[in-house]
């Protein structure tokens, strides 16, 4: 019998009952798509903050005088750097320099070459003064750069890929300590050294921050003359004077460190413990003991004092705890100089 008008209850039934699938369905598919738009901004913003870490690395090294490794030499200067004012570095390693030997994946823990942590010299500016007696004298200054890890909300812990900042600590300028022990006549190296800590203005009327500590570069920093302080009269002094620390101790420049160069971005080096997917011990050996080693921050160097180069490979992930964590991958081959 063919009905005149209406539905039967069935027909309700599975009208409704497609309808709300339909519904969901297409709920659902906007929201992946939301989703899958803001994991790719987010994506975007990981490699874009990777890229600029790389380059600001790029960009010190240009200027590097002094490339240090993992060695007496090396460590003895790392052991210099204050942290009473910065965040207390884990506990990393300078990469082994080899001279002969190309940028590969460590072998062993004995034969690895890999480090965590980056440190260098470089040239910060140069002055001319002149004398009283007319004689003029160009000096240049230099600062201390170490990048290194350090620990935020816990650190690295399993099951997580984040808990690691990453610090450029910069120090306080420093003084060539070979142009000064080149200034013969006593007077006029009183007078360098007095303008060179006072900030008094250089044949260009410029002024520059006040440098205190003479350096011999590169020399063993326990020799008594490797470091020595300017007095603000222009006395040179062996041994640290108040109101520095009573031993030898390089303190951070507050307007040049970067005490922290990602939580604030809301992004992390990636911790040993992220999925290996991510690359995380590319050339480095994995180590799970202690703070770890070597993260997503992974340093070779190669090559001649002339023709230094330094692997940087780096590994970051954004900190949101929700969907999908964004990750970057960068890696590059940086020329420097080690005089």
């Amino acid at each position: 019998m063919r009905r005149d008008r209406g539905f039967t209850l069935l027909e309700v039934i599975l009208s409704s009952t497609i309808l709300t699938v339909m519904v969901f369905l297409m709920t659902t598919l906007s929201i992946s798509g939301s989703d899958a738009q803001k994991y790719a901004e987010r994506l975007n913003r990981t490699t874009e903050i990777a890229q600029r870490l790389l380059d600001d690395a790029r960009q010190e090294l240009i200027s590097s005088v002094i490339l240090f490794h993992d060695n007496a030499i090396g460590n003895a200067y790392k052991d210099l750097l204050d942290h009473s004012s910065t965040k207390t570095p884990i506990t990393g390693k300078l990469p082994k320099l080899e001279t002969t030997e190309i940028f590969d994946k460590d072998p062993t823990s004995s034969l690895a070459k890999t480090g965590n942590e980056l440190l260098f010299t470089r040239y910060a500016w140069s002055t001319v003064f002149e004398t009283i007696a007319g004689n003029r004298y160009q000096i240049d200054v230099y600062r201390f750069v170490y990048y290194y890890l350090a620990e935020e909300e816990g650190g690295p812990q399993p099951g997580s890929p984040i808990g690691l900042n990453l610090v450029k600590w910069i120090g306080e300028a420093m003084v060539d300590g070979d142009q000064i022990d080149a200034i013969e006549d006593s007077t006029d190296r009183t007078e360098v050294l007095s303008h060179l800590v006072n900030q008094t203005a250089d044949v260009n009327g410029k002024t520059h921050p006040s440098a205190e500590i003479v350096w011999l570069r590169g020399e063993d920093p326990s020799l008594p003359t490797t470091l020595r302080h300017i007095q603000p009269s222009g006395i040179l002094m062996d041994d640290p004077q108040v109101p520095r620390s009573s031993i030898w101790k390089l303190y951070a420049d507050a307007g040049h460190t970067e005490d922290g160069m990602l939580f604030f971005r809301h992004h992390s080096i990636a911790t040993n413990y992220a999925r290996t997917t991510l690359g995380v011990g590319r050339f480095g050996i994995q180590d799970m003991s202690g703070d770890g080693f070597p993260h997503g921050f992974e340093l070779q160097m190669i090559g001649p004092a002339s023709a230094r180069q330094i692997l940087l490979h780096m590994v970051l992930v954004g900190n949101n705890r929700q969907g999908q964590i964004p990750h970057a991958r960068v890696q590059a081959i940086i020329d420097a100089r080690d005089l």
